[in-house]
């Protein structure tokens, strides 16, 4: 091999390796800031439902227990006022659903911090009749900070105006009421 051939192969070397560098710098950009958002708060809801029988034999109680659990790497402000933990009846003859209560036990507080590896438990009730399938669904507001943060970097992908709207972590579960 003469000099010149030397040449062309470090240059094919040189145009790969670029090429490569390109390639894994894009797949880890996107990573860390679309997929992990590591200047973002990252919640993961555990949702649990238990109905509990009461001496009126047509109500129950359901106790709605969520865990919220920061895996990220930033602490995390809750906004309770937004947050919302609705109750829906499911009527199984026609598949709808329509809104049994509200619940807004925890609506005194403004706001509450999760910090890093931390967890906050949020106990609610409601009194629902029986026989009944309930559809629960919790969704727990990110603070005004966190929420243009999510607003800012969805925004350029191109996100819908009603995307931006609210941010924060949703959780659903569906429960008889029979025990």
């Amino acid at each position: 091999m003469n000099l010149t051939d030397w040449k062309d192969v470090t240059e094919i070397g040189k145009d790969v390796v670029s090429a490569a560098a390109i390639i894994i710098g894009g797949w880890w950009s996107y990573k860390k800031f679309f997929r992990e958002a590591d200047g973002e708060p990252s919640i993961e809801i555990k949702l649990e439902c238990d109905v509990v029988a009461t001496e009126d034999s047509g109500v129950r109680l359901l106790t709605i227990k969520s865990e919220l659990c920061n895996n990220g790497k930033i602490p995390s402000v809750i906004f309770s006022e937004r947050s919302i933990i609705d109750v829906y009846k499911i009527n199984p003859d026609t598949q709808t659903r329509t809104l049994y209560c509200q619940c807004d036990y925890y609506k005194n507080y403004q706001t509450f911090n999760i910090p890093v590896n931390g967890k906050m438990n949020v106990l609610d009730y409601a009194y629902i009749e029986h026989p009944g399938i309930y559809h629960v669904n919790v969704f727990f507001a990110q603070s005004a900070i966190d929420n243009k943060k999510f607003r800012d970097r969805i925004k350029s992908v191109g996100a819908s105006d009603a995307e931006m709207e609210l941010s924060g972590w949703r959780c659903e579960k569906v429960v008889s009421s029979a025990i």
